[in-house]
C-alpha cells in the first residue's frame, strides 16, 4: 500500500520535470564530441538531479497538510460482496481495444530495437520480434486474469479524499486537465489520478493476493 504514496512522484508536475530533465540531458549531449566520458556523466548525474530534487521539493508537506496527517486514521478493511467484485472487475478489465493498441506500441518497440542491433551491424533473428510479441501476449494475459480472478476474499477500504486537485497541461492540441484525488493516511499524503472532479464517485481501494488496486465508482 506505501507504494501508492508514489503512484504521483511529482504531484501531476512529471511532465514540467519531464521537460527539464531533457534540456539539462541536452545540455550535456552537446558536449559529446569533444568530452564524452564528462558529457555522459553529466547527462547522468544532471538528470538524476533534477528528479531527485523535484522528487523532493513537490512532496514537501506544509503545516497544514502535517497536521492532516498526524489526525488521520489508518484504513479500515473490509470484504467484498457480489456487487462490489463486479463493478470493480468491469472497471479493471483491460479491453481487446487496449490490447491491440499496447500490441502496436510493442511491435515499433520490437522493430526499434531490431533497428538500433542493425545499426550495430548485429545480426537480428526473427525470433527477437516472436520474443517480443510473446513477453507482450503473457504479460496482457496475466495483468487480464489478475483482476478477472478477483473474488469476496478480496478486501476493498474507502479513505476520505480530502479534496480533488486539477493540474492543466498545455499540449501541442491545446490544454488537458488532469485530477487527482488527495487523501492523507498515518504515513503521509497520498495523490491518486481519478477520472473527473465530480462528487459523485467514491475511491475504493482494493487488495487482492498480495496486489493492490483502486477504482473510482459511482455511489
Amino acid at each position: 500500500m506505501k507504494w501508492y504514496r508514489h503512484r504521483c512522484p511529482f504531484c501531476g508536475r512529471g511532465s514540467i520535470v519531464s521537460v527539464i530533465t531533457i534540456l539539462v540531458v541536452v545540455m550535456f549531449g552537446t558536449m559529446l564530441p569533444e568530452m564524452p566520458v564528462i558529457a555522459v556523466i553529466g547527462m547522468i548525474l544532471g538528470a538524476g538531479f533534477v528528479i531527485l530534487l523535484s522528487y523532493l521539493i513537490l512532496n514537501m508537506l506544509s503545516e497544514e497538510e502535517r497536521t492532516l496527517v498526524e489526525l488521520s486514521e489508518p484504513l479500515e478493511w473490509y470484504n467484498m460482496d457480489d456487487d462490489l467484485v463486479e463493478r470493480v472487475r468491469k472497471k479493471k478489465k483491460v479491453s481487446w481495444h487496449e490490447f491491440v493498441i499496447f500490441l502496436i506500441i510493442a511491435i515499433a518497440i520490437a522493430f526499434a530495437i531490431a533497428d538500433g542491433l542493425m545499426f550495430q551491424r548485429m545480426d537480428v533473428p526473427v525470433m527477437v520480434f516472436a520474443d517480443i510479441m510473446l513477453c507482450w501476449v503473457i504479460f496482457f494475459v496475466y495483468y487480464r486474469n489478475k483482476w478477472g480472478r478477483l473474488d469476496r476474499s478480496a478486501e476493498y477500504a474507502c479513505p476520505v479524499v480530502d479534496h480533488v486537485k486539477s493540474i492543466t497541461e498545455r499540449t501541442k492540441h491545446g490544454k488537458r486537465t488532469y485530477n487527482y484525488a488527495v487523501f492523507y493516511l498515518p504515513d503521509g499524503r497520498y495523490m491518486l489520478k481519478v477520472d473527473s472532479k465530480s462528487a459523485t464517485w467514491k475511491l475504493y481501494l482494493i487488495r487482492f493476493n498480495g496486489y493492490y488496486t483502486y477504482a473510482c465508482l459511482s455511489e
